[in-house]
């Protein structure tokens, strides 16, 4: 399965602490293995006032040309420690490149057959005129003809919650997976997630047989 990923507002003066990534280790992890780990039986998702998920929706995702980088994780546990210095990685090599920061950022995750590891996949938007570079590579996110979405809410203690309530709709919808789960931040400001965080998550899908 896959991931992508949003509009992370890091302030450009600093990096981002890695404390960050690890708060939604298992959130983050979800994404890539959500399928295999699923409950099958229909999830309420709780609100407690800093986390809520919406209605799920179906709708085309056009194709994406970004700036990413790739790191390996041991696991889903191992997913969110991760992210943050593959952010600065990407960071410092657009920097370095003369390349602006565009949002919103994406994050893709996809398992590795016969394996717990996963690669985890950090981007940006490219822009008009997308040009290779040293320290990051250039990648086209293919259309997804149909794709399950849904809101996510606030902070990242929740994510998860929300994962399993999108796979558990869109098969009560009748629809399966059929490609990597993307996660698009369309809000997210300052460097600790927070109730004004929005994130969008999406699933390549079609009907199943």
């Amino acid at each position: 399965m896959l991931g992508i990923v949003g509009g992370h507002r890091f302030s450009r003066t600093a990096p981002p602490p890695t404390r960050l990534w690890a708060t939604p280790r298992d959130a983050r992890g979800v994404s890539a293995v959500a399928e295999i780990i699923g409950s099958r039986h229909t999830r309420r998702v709780s609100v407690d006032g800093s986390t809520v998920s919406e209605s799920v929706e179906y709708r085309s995702i056009d194709p994406l040309v970004v700036y990413a980088v790739e790191g390996s994780a041991a696991g889903p546990g191992a997913v969110g420690p991760v992210v943050g210095p593959l952010i600065v990685r990407l960071d410092a090599a657009l920097s370095a490149a003369g390349h602006p920061i565009l949002e919103p950022s994406v994050f893709w995750y996809e398992s590795t057959p016969g394996s717990d590891d996963i690669v985890v996949n950090v981007s940006y938007p490219a822009g008009p005129d997308p040009k290779p570079g040293v320290g990051y590579s250039v990648v086209t996110l293919p259309a997804i003809p149909t794709a399950a979405t849904l809101l996510h809410r606030g902070d990242m203690s929740g994510i998860g919650d929300s994962w399993m309530s999108l796979f558990d709709q869109l098969r009560a919808d009748g629809y399966t997976a059929v490609g990597p789960t993307r996660e698009v931040y369309l809000e997210a400001v300052g460097h600790d997630p927070g109730p004004d965080w929005v994130t969008e998550l999406q699933v390549p899908v079609e009907r199943a047989r």
